[in-house]
């Protein structure tokens, strides 16, 4: 029996099974000759259509799989293959040649989110490969019930293709717990151990993800594994009572009664997080209005006819809209962003807005208009002043008397927050809890940014913390500023969904929790179980 210490798991719980080692598919290209480079370039068009068609089946409640399909519509690959097949290449040599080139220029760059790129490209290339050479997208279809898959590496398309009815959990040897396919794995609640680097798994062997004690266990002894079966049981019986009970109020044992909101990144996923029990929508990100559309900014009446659907959809409950948050790890396919040694610690969030005022001007008129349909609060991203605040509000207060003179209904008392996800928020929190009307804290960039520590990078992995001491003296700072001005706090980070820290967090006076869509059950349940 081999026991390793894990912590990189994609969600909470305990899986058993056999290994499926995967070995890694060379998807050889053809060189075949063609008649005319006319048909050729159709060739390819129409296998990329077919791809993008298949992926889009799977996009629409997924950001990562929406930015790839937008990168296979139209970017910097897509238009090498093209200049390729013009040469006289055929469209599966110049796939790979110009995948190969793409790669290793992305990987050149000494910048972690940009390096995650290659990923991207790399699980694009495959899925266009395989299109071309009309066969499946992977072989994971075989695979018996209780499969846990082992790999070096497993895309994010990988887990859109895996029948999840066999197949109760991967372990792969690579990446991160922030990369996409651990993002991915856990808005699905699939259960992955990413970056297991020093491991040696073989086809049949035995394997426990247990990822609430943070253990790999390798071919088990029988009194280790009737222990994980009876534990596998007591978990099993406790995800039907909570699925059961999840319309349920999150009310602890003593009697109060929390909030459980949702992050979403679409319409779609507003209503299953509200089957799912959510009372409404904590954080829902806009970049996707912007990243679906590759030519241009979304117009006024695009935002507002998606704003309006998303607060209806939420059947009363507030919809709480962050404002534009790109730059840093998110970019746009048809604006350029000038390079920055540190884009984290560049031009992002509201700074980007500010810079672009005409956008932000768009966005808050659109949001505006929706609020007379429903409860719509606006949250500013990447705040470290009160004068970011202030100038935020001043725009507001110009769209609504724009939007007064034009005779056009909107909430005269919406409410404008702050995120607080860094370290000078945090010490101005009281500041802004003065003139703010409600706090949202991102637990991600904030232990980021307090520890110092790149989330993307999987050298410092093991360093991103959002437990350590540092970090939860800054959630209180801000939970008690909100309670002395008597704002509310919610928090929308990762810790949120971590059932470690639901009873500390309720004790710090946190009464807002905002989540992945497939942790609010099991989240309203921690809280049920909570007695002060």
């Amino acid at each position: 029996m081999q026991i390793e210490n894990v912590n990189r798991m994609t969600i909470k719980g305990v899986v058993m099974g056999e290994a499926m080692f995967m070995e890694a598919r060379e998807l050889t290209p053809s060189n075949y000759k063609f008649a005319s480079r006319l048909e050729e370039m159709m060739v390819f068009k129409n296998a990329r259509d077919s791809y993008i068609a298949k992926m889009s089946a799977h996009a629409e409640q997924n950001e990562i799989l929406q930015a790839q399909i937008e990168m296979a519509r139209d970017n910097e690959l897509v238009t090498k293959i093209v200049t390729k097949i013009n040469k006289g290449k055929n469209a599966q040599v110049a796939l790979k040649e110009a995948e190969t080139e793409v790669v290793s220029m992305l990987l050149e760059v000494d910048d972690e989110y940009i390096k995650e790129r290659s990923t991207d490209i790399r699980d694009i290339c495959k899925g266009l490969m395989c299109t071309l050479k009309n066969i499946p997208l992977n072989t994971f279809d075989d695979c018996p019930k209780g499969t846990i898959l082992v790999a070096k590496e497993l895309m994010p398309t990988d887990l859109t293709t895996i029948n999840f009815e066999n197949v109760v959990g991967f372990v792969t040897k690579k990446g991160g717990i922030t990369g996409h396919l651990a993002i991915l794995a856990k808005n699905m609640g699939v259960m992955g151990a990413v970056g297991v680097k020093n491991v040696f798994i073989n086809s049949g062997d035995y394997i426990i993800i247990d990822s609430d004690g943070g253990k790999l266990i390798i071919n088990p002894d029988d009194e280790t594994k009737a222990y994980y079966e009876k534990k596998l049981k007591e978990r099993t019986y406790e995800q039907e009572k909570i699925e059961t009970n999840k319309s349920l109020d999150a009310t602890t044992k003593d009697g109060r009664t929390m909030k459980v909101y949702a992050n979403v990144t679409s319409v779609e996923g507003i209503g299953k997080a509200m089957k799912n029990g959510a009372v409404g929508v904590g954080l829902f990100r806009t970049e996707f209005l912007y990243a679906r559309n590759k030519r241009r900014f979304p117009t006024e009446d695009e935002q507002t006819q998606v704003y309006i659907k998303a607060v209806k959809a939420c059947k009363g409950g507030i919809l709480t809209l962050r404002t534009l948050d790109i730059g840093g790890d998110k970019d746009l396919p048809y604006y350029k962003f000038e390079k920055e040694e540190n884009p984290f610690l560049g031009r992002r969030g509201i700074r980007l807005s500010f810079h672009m005022e005409g956008i932000f001007v768009t966005q808050l008129r659109a949001m505006l208009k929706a609020s007379a349909q429903g409860k719509i609060e606006i949250l500013l991203p990447m705040i470290t002043s009160v004068e970011e605040y202030r100038r935020a509000k001043e725009l507001l207060g110009e769209c609504k008397n724009q939007l007064r003179g034009e005779g056009v209904s909107f909430d005269e008392d919406i409410k404008l927050g702050v995120l607080i996800e860094t370290p000078a928020a945090v010490f101005v929190a009281e500041e802004l809890a003065e003139i703010s009307d409600f706090f949202s804290i991102g637990t991600n960039d904030l232990t980021q940014y307090i520890l110092a520590v790149d989330r993307g990078n999987e050298n410092i992995a093991h360093m991103y913390d959002s437990l350590h001491p540092a970090v939860l003296r800054a959630i209180k700072i801000v939970i008690d500023a909100g309670k002395i001005h008597n704002r509310p706090v919610k928090m929308c980070g990762e810790l949120a969904s971590d059932a470690r820290a639901i009873e500390m967090l309720i004790k710090m006076g946190l009464e807002e929790f905002s989540v992945a869509v497939a942790s609010i059950a099991e989240i309203k349940h921690t809280i049920r179980e909570v007695k002060l």
